[in-house]
C-alpha cells in the first residue's frame, strides 16, 4: 500500500468502546473515512444523532460488501470475536479486535494462522501495553533500574459494571495477564486460580489467580466487580528497588521505592543465631515519581495499526500476544473448574 495512500476503516460495534474507536480513527488524518457496524437499531438511532455524519451499516456482511473498506475493528461480545474475526480475515482485509482475542486458544490460533496466510495485520486490543506508564515501567526495568523482578502483584476491582457475556477473569484479568507477559516476555510455566459468585450468577464476579515464570518469579492478581473502591494498581517487586503503577492517579501514576530485603550470609545467618542481627535485613530509602509523557493509550493503540498496515509490521499487541493471552486464561479457566490446581501451559 503506497504510504501517501489514506485509508477506510470500519468500527463493527458502537456500544461505549466502540464509540470511543470511532472517535480515536477519526482523529488520525491518514484515515480517509470511519464507518459503523451495529445491528441494534435503537442504538444506531442513537449513534446517528450524536455523530450524524458516520455511515452506518446493520450487518458485517453490508459493511464487507464496500470493497474500499481496507481495515476492520472488532468491538463486539468476547462470544462473536471468532466469526466475525474470520469473515473479516477471510475478505482479505486487516483485523483489529478488542481483548481478548478470541474466546479459545484453538478459534485464536486460526485467526492468527489465516492472517499470517494472508499477510494480514492482526491486532489484539490490549490497551495497557500502549499506556505510557506500562512503557516506561517496562524500559526502567530493561535498563536494570530495579535489579532483578521477583514478583508482580496487580489489583483491578470496581462496583460493577456486571457483564454477562464474559467472567470478571475475562473482562479484567485479560488486562493484567497482558502487563505480566510484557514485563516478564515469556510464557508462565503453570498457573492457578479461584473464582467465585457471591451473587450466584453464571458468571464468577471474583478471581485470584497465580503464575508462575520462574522459581524465583511469579505473578498474581486480583480482580473483582464487586468493590466499594475502584482500584487499578500493579506493583513491581524488583531485589533492588520496587516500582507501582496506579493508573488511579492522572498527575503521577509511577512511583519508584527504594526498598529492599536482603537476605543475610551464611555466617550472618549463624552470627544472628547468637543474637547478633537478624538473618534478615531491610533497606528502605527514598520514594520518587517518574516523570510520564502524558497521552492516550487508546490514541497510541488505534496509531500503531495504521502505522503497520502501512508497515505491513507487526503491532506491539499482534495476533500471537493475543493467542497467549486467551491460552493463559483458558489454564486458569481450568484451574478454578478443578478447585484451583495447579495448570502447566
Amino acid at each position: 500500500m503506497p504510504k501517501q495512500q489514506k485509508i477506510k476503516v470500519a468500527i463493527v460495534g458502537l456500544g461505549h468502546w466502540g464509540s470511543n474507536l470511532v472517535r480515536a480513527f477519526q482523529s488520525d488524518d491518514r484515515i480517509l473515512q470511519v464507518v459503523g457496524v451495529e445491528i441494534n437499531l435503537e442504538r444506531r438511532k442513537f449513534i446517528s444523532q450524536k455523530n450524524p455524519k458516520l455511515l452506518i451499516f446493520s450487518c458485517l456482511d453490508e459493511c464487507l460488501k464496500d470493497n474500499s473498506i481496507d481495515a476492520f475493528v472488532i468491538a463486539t461480545p468476547t462470544e462473536t470475536h471468532y466469526a466475525l474475526g474470520l469473515k473479516c480475515l477471510e475478505a482479505n482485509k486487516h483485523l483489529f479486535v478488542e481483548k481478548p482475542l478470541s474466546d479459545s486458544s484453538k478459534s485464536a490460533r486460526h485467526l492468527v494462522d489465516l492472517a499470517n496466510k494472508n499477510k494480514r495485520v492482526l491486532m489484539t486490543g490490549h490497551i495497557f501495553l500502549y499506556n505510557q506508564a506500562v512503557r516506561q515501567m517496562k524500559q526502567l526495568i530493561h535498563q536494570g533500574k530495579i535489579g532483578d523482578v521477583l514478583h508482580i502483584k496487580s489489583i483491578r476491582s470496581n462496583l460493577g459494571p456486571i457483564r454477562s457475556d464474559v467472567n470478571a477473569l475475562w473482562d479484567l484479568a485479560a488486562h493484567d495477564l497482558s502487563i505480566f507477559d510484557c514485563i516478564f516476555n515469556k510464557n508462565p510455566i503453570k498457573v492457578s486460580c479461584h473464582a467465585f459468585s457471591p451473587l450466584g450468577l453464571q458468571q464468577q464476579d471474583i478471581a485470584i489467580g497465580t503464575l508462575e515464570y520462574s522459581p524465583t518469579q511469579t505473578a498474581t492478581f486480583f480482580v473483582s466487580w464487586l468493590d466499594p473502591v475502584k482500584i487499578r494498581q500493579v506493583t513491581v517487586i524488583g531485589d533492588q528497588k520496587m516500582l507501582v503503577f496506579d493508573d488511579m492517579k492522572q498527575d503521577n501514576p509511577l512511583t519508584i521505592y527504594d526498598k529492599r530485603v536482603k537476605l543475610m550470609s551464611s555466617k550472618d545467618n549463624l552470627n544472628s543465631i547468637k543474637g547478633a542481627k537478624s538473618p534478615i535485613e531491610f533497606h528502605v530509602g527514598d520514594t520518587y515519581s517518574v516523570p510520564i509523557n502524558k497521552t492516550e493509550p487508546l490514541t497510541e493503540e488505534c496509531r500503531d495499526f495504521i502505522n503497520c498496515i502501512f508497515s505491513r509490521q507487526n503491532p506491539q499487541s499482534d495476533g500471537k500476544n493475543g493467542l497467549r493471552i486467551v491460552s493463559q486464561l483458558e489454564a486458569l479457566v481450568k484451574s478454578y473448574s478443578q478447585n484451583g490446581a495447579s495448570i502447566k501451559l
